[in-house]
């Protein structure tokens, strides 16, 4: 005993302590549930602390008011099991809408880092193939002519279709593609033949990527450039030549999401 003279005498002697419970009266069901909703939990309050939140802050009071109420029912959450399941419930709505804000932070990160100013205004981007095409930004491997598509990373998007094209064979062949969404205002400049697709938005959007294709009935130079609008702009305007007293046709398609569910100033003031 002199082993641990700071010891009192009367705890010295093992068989003085009390018999503590090695178990608690949880079934192992109600156990694992409980654990894998606190975790649940855990991970909600600290993913609400992400800069997404900055401006869809109501999501983030819907995910911690779900934390609170599951957290608040204490000893209840073992005996109540309707209370449990409502709980259960919020936890996983809050933890999908929470899941689904911080996918369109990452999309929209991934943008601003890769395409934010490409292709530069005024560069002039040249072809020589009878088919030619030329992609920028994020687009979709879908060609069909939905106006609700997948782009190629899984995102919801909106596709638009613009075309247009050189049908009379006259030496002027420069083309523009106006772009600013829902429904066109197609109209033909008199003095140049130049034909024109005007899109007028509402609501505002962000423009995450477009394709163009200038076939021609021969091969030979085309070039277009970009005007104004592009890659996270609400709108977009490009300018096509095609080979003279040729036909030229060209397909324009524009890939965009709503700016309300992608407002993440954060990114997008830079």
């Amino acid at each position: 005993m002199q082993q641990f003279p700071h010891v009192p005498d009367r705890l010295r002697n093992s068989r003085v302590l009390p018999t503590l419970p090695n178990t608690v009266p949880v079934s192992r069901e109600v156990f694992e549930k409980l654990h894998d909703l606190e975790a649940k939990a855990f991970n909600l309050h600290h993913d609400c602390l992400h800069p997404a939140f900055e401006q869809y802050g109501d999501i983030a009071d819907e995910a911690n008011t779900a934390v609170w109420l599951f957290r608040r029912l204490g000893k209840q959450a073992i005996t109540d099991s309707i209370a449990l399941e409502g709980a259960q419930r919020s936890l996983n709505d809050a933890a999908e809408k929470v899941h689904r804000l911080l996918v369109r932070y990452w999309f929209m990160e991934k943008l601003v880092k890769e395409w934010r100013g490409r292709p530069p205004f005024g560069k002039t981007f040249k072809g020589e193939a009878a088919d030619q095409k030329w992609i920028h930004g994020i687009v979709s491997a879908d060609v069909g002519d939905t106006s609700r598509v997948s782009l190629i990373d899984g995102t919801a998007a909106f596709q638009d279709i613009i075309e247009g094209g050189i049908r009379d064979f006259l030496p002027c062949t420069r083309n523009s593609v106006r772009f600013k969404k829902s429904t066109p205002n197609v109209y033909r400049d008199p003095s140049t033949q130049s034909l024109s697709a005007l899109f007028l938005s509402h609501p505002p959007c962000y423009i995450v990527g477009w394709t163009l294709s200038i076939r021609t009935e021969r091969p030979g130079p085309k070039t277009f450039s970009v005007i104004c609008g592009g890659i996270l702009e609400n709108d977009l305007e490009i300018n096509i030549k095609a080979p003279t007293f040729c036909r030229a046709d060209w397909h324009c398609r524009i890939y965009s999401v709503d700016r309300v569910d992608y407002n993440f100033r954060r990114l997008t003031s830079k």
